[in-house]
C-alpha cells in the first residue's frame, strides 16, 4: 500500500510539472540553481581574499634585515635584466634604507604599462618615452627620466643580397620578424611597410623570434631570407653592411625613469649607478651605450 502511495505521488508531480509551461519550468530551475549557489556562499571563508592581479612574470626578494613593509617595484624590458637588477637592489645599501623588498616585472605589453606606469605602481621602469608622454606620468607621478639608450634605425637584413621595398621583390620571401607587438624594429615598423606596399600580412611567410639574438642567429642559418632589426657595429661579424635596407627614421631608444616623490638623490643615484653597471656586462653593444641623465651629482 506504502509503495503504492509513493507512485501515485511521484506520478502525481510528474503530471504537475508536464501541465507546466515551458517557461515556468525555465524559471523554477534557474531559482533552485540561485538557492545553491546562495547556500554554498554562506559556507565561504569570509576571509579568503580575491586572486591578485598578476602583471606578467614577476621575481621578489626581501632585503636583508629591513622591516620596511614598502617593495621597490621594477619594470624592465626582458627577464634577464630583471633578475640581475633584483639582485643588484637587493644588496643596495640605499634601497635596504628606503625599502624591505624588491619586486620585478619583464613582461612588456600595453595593459601592463598601463597598470604599473598609468597607476604609478612602478618605481623604476624602462619604457619608451612617447608612452611616458602618453600616459602624463611624470607629471602625475612624479617620474623622472635618470637614463635613456641612444636613437637607432630599423633595417631589412639579408644575407646575400640587398633588399629592394617593392611587393614584387617581397611576396615570396620568408622575413624573420619578433613575436614582440611593442618592438618597433623588429615588429611594428616591418609590418608597416609591408602592409603598405600592398602586400597581405595573412598570406605572407613570416617566421617569428623570441628576441632579436635569435633573429639573426635564423638568418646566419639560411632560415629566413631576411630580418627586421636595428643594426649595430657586431652584426659586421656576421653580415654585410652593403645587404641591409633602411626602412625606417631615426626612432628614439627606450628610458629609464625613476618615480621620486620629493628630493631624493641617494636613490637616484643608486639606481643610475646600477644600471650603468649591469648594462657594461651585456653582449650587445647597443646595450652598453646607455647614457644616464643629470647625473653630475653623483
Amino acid at each position: 500500500m506504502l509503495k503504492q502511495l509513493k507512485q501515485k505521488h511521484f506520478y502525481t508531480w510528474g503530471q504537475a510539472l508536464q501541465q507546466l509551461p515551458s517557461n515556468w519550468v525555465v524559471a523554477l530551475f534557474l531559482l533552485c540553481l540561485a538557492a545553491t549557489w546562495q547556500l554554498g556562499r554562506a559556507h565561504l571563508d569570509p576571509d579568503i581574499d580575491a586572486i591578485p592581479r598578476i602583471y606578467g612574470s614577476s621575481k621578489a626578494c626581501e632585503v636583508l634585515g629591513s622591516k620596511n613593509p614598502e617593495s621597490f617595484t621594477i619594470y624592465a624590458g626582458g627577464e634577464s635584466i630583471a633578475n640581475a637588477l633584483s639582485l643588484a637592489f637587493c644588496e643596495d645599501a640605499v634601497v635596504s634604507r628606503q625599502f624591505g623588498s624588491v619586486t620585478t616585472h619583464w613582461v612588456v605589453n600595453d595593459e601592463t604599462t598601463l597598470e604599473l606606469i598609468g597607476k604609478g605602481r612602478a618605481d623604476l621602469a624602462q619604457v619608451k618615452e612617447t608612452f611616458m608622454i602618453a600616459l602624463g606620468a611624470e607629471s602625475t607621478h612624479g617620474y623622472t627620466k635618470i637614463a635613456e639608450y641612444p636613437s637607432y634605425k630599423a633595417f631589412f637584413i639579408a644575407l646575400k643580397e640587398k633588399p629592394r621595398l617593392n611587393k614584387e621583390y617581397l611576396l615570396d620571401k620568408t622575413i624573420g620578424l619578433v613575436d614582440y607587438p611593442t618592438s618597433r624594429s623588429a615588429y611594428i615598423i616591418p609590418r608597416q611597410v609591408l602592409s603598405r606596399l600592398g602586400l597581405s600580412l595573412d598570406k605572407m611567410n613570416i617566421v617569428y623570434a623570441t628576441s632579436h639574438g635569435e633573429l639573426r642567429d635564423m638568418l646566419a642559418a639560411g632560415q629566413v631570407d631576411m630580418i627586421s632589426s636595428y643594426w649595430q657595429e657586431e652584426d659586421t661579424l656576421r653580415f654585410s653592411e652593403n645587404y641591409i635596407t633602411e626602412i625606417s627614421d631615426s626612432i628614439s631608444g627606450v628610458a629609464w625613469y625613476l618615480k621620486l616623490n620629493g628630493d631624493n638623490p641617494d636613490l637616484r643615484c643608486a639606481a643610475q649607478h646600477t644600471l650603468l653597471e649591469i648594462t657594461q656586462h651585456y653582449e650587445t653593444q647597443y646595450y652598453k651605450q646607455l647614457e644616464l641623465v643629470n647625473a653630475d651629482d653623483c
